[in-house]
């Protein structure tokens, strides 16, 4: 913990993430990290181009810039600190409760009883 986010260390060992910024770190924002093909490199602010550097994207509902950011570890990269990914999701209630109202509508609104239920669909009797 302390050392990437100590104290003494977190200026140059950790990188805050923050939506639309970029990923900015070190003495005065010195260095800064750019996405490479696939592969996140550390570079010197002052000598690439500011659009070079990577803008973080929280909202992307891809999570693979989520994953390289997770994956960053000491000592060749700062590690990552803040939102690393926050998209809009159903969760598992919300889906569950969408399947039962679905399931009701087929049964006119209600609870189908469940000798309905076991006479639907495809049966069978075994001899």
């Amino acid at each position: 913990f302390d050392a990437s986010v100590g104290r003494a260390n977190k200026q140059d060992h950790s990188v805050e993430l923050v939506h639309g910024q970029p990923l900015l770190f070190g003495a005065d924002n010195s260095m800064g990290i750019r996405l490479r093909g696939y592969e996140l490199e550390v570079v010197q602010t002052a000598d690439v181009d500011a659009s070079e550097l990577l803008i973080h994207d929280a909202h992307t509902p891809n999570p693979g810039l989520a994953q390289l950011l997770a994956n960053m570890a000491l000592p060749d990269m700062p590690v990552g600190t803040g939102v690393f990914r926050q998209v809009d999701r159903p969760t598992y209630e919300s889906a569950m409760d969408d399947q039962v109202t679905r399931a009701q509508a087929k049964h006119g609104g209600g609870k189908p009883s469940l000798q309905s239920l076991f006479e639907q669909g495809d049966t069978w009797t075994v001899a």
